[in-house]
């Protein structure tokens, strides 16, 4: 046996024994054995430096089932203080659906990424008159692109979203968004219109697509995420005039017992979407954060809230005390 390949046997032999005792410590904890065997196990690893290749492996899901979700498509999905991504729970999650106003997702994406926050948008009788949800805009009145950011993402405003289309043309912008969609690695996405609107053919995407723009959103348009926090901010025109109060369509960010603190959320609903919800919250240990989707629900609320409730309880989100 030559001296390379006896190291590489020597390797592995040390390392066979540390993923060994890492698949059974994730057992055990899966199948609820008793805290102190955990942590006694755990104590030893620990004490073998290996600290930081166990807080790896977590969250470890523990011996639960799996959620009972009354809806078309699910994702619940770990983004880590590095960037990468887990999938803890996952239903028809590729599966392109009708996604109604979590498009203006895109929307935004589109405007903070090709449009200067401070250019001025002439509203048009024809995008006041854009059917669905309005933000109360009138035709002649002139913002800035940052102003319209709030009807936009919290009150879900079709016009807003019509009157920044129409910036460039609705059908330039439509194009963009497709183009930043692919370029996105969005597999399962195809745009139509800025608002979400059915149409012949709806916009689509899955819930694994719009947990990535969702992603995007908070990575590289930080201020324009923040807005999806937001219980109601003021909107006032170009000139400084105050126009009136935004208030989100989230209901979930006025509720004061949620299992998590919600970071940004939007909303979507039509005939044909049904409801529609993603939301981004704090994880239990507040490293990271969490993305949740819900497509084509009868109850978008109340199913998000059972979907957060199965994440946090059927996973161990921190390793048992160590006393070393």
């Amino acid at each position: 046996m030559n001296s390379n390949l006896r190291i590489f046997a020597a390797a592995l032999l040390m390392s066979a024994p540390f993923w060994w005792g890492i698949n059974l410590l994730s057992s055990w904890v899966e199948e609820g054995y008793a805290e102190q065997r955990i942590t006694a196990y755990a104590n030893v690893l620990a004490a073998s430096g290996l600290q930081e290749k166990l807080e790896s492996r977590l969250p470890i899901r523990r011996n639960a089932q799996d959620p009972e979700m009354e809806t078309t498509a699910v994702l619940s999905l770990l983004v880590r203080e590095d960037g990468t991504q887990r999938i803890l729970f996952a239903q028809n999650s590729q599966e392109p659906l009708p996604i109604a106003s979590l498009t203006k997702l895109m929307t935004s994406y589109v405007t903070g990424t090709y449009y200067a926050d401070e250019q001025e948008v002439l509203v048009s009788p024809r995008a006041v008159e854009e059917w669905g949800t309005a933000g109360d805009l009138y035709a002649g009145e002139t913002f800035f692109v940052s102003q319209l950011l709030a009807p936009l993402l919290l009150e879900s405003s079709n016009d807003a979203a019509a009157a920044l289309a129409e910036v460039i043309g609705k059908e330039e912008f439509i194009s963009l968004m497709n183009e930043e969609a692919d370029l996105l690695g969005m597999k399962h996405t195809s745009f139509k219109n800025a608002t979400g609107l059915d149409e012949e053919e709806p916009n689509r995407s899955s819930a694994e697509d719009t947990a990535l723009i969702f992603r995007r959103l908070q990575e590289e348009l930080p201020s324009v995420f923040q807005l999806l926090g937001k219980k109601e901010l003021v909107v006032e025109t170009a000139e400084g005039v105050y126009h009136h109060v935004a208030f989100t369509t989230n209901e979930l960010l006025r509720t004061n017992n949620f299992p998590v603190r919600i970071l940004a959320g939007k909303t979507g609903e039509t005939p044909r979407a049904k409801g529609a919800l993603v939301i981004a919250t704090e994880t239990p240990t507040n490293k990271g954060y969490l993305v949740f989707v819900v497509l084509g629900s009868e109850d978008r609320f109340g199913e998000m809230r059972n979907l957060v409730e199965w994440t946090i309880s059927s996973h161990s989100w921190s390793l048992p005390p160590l006393s070393l």
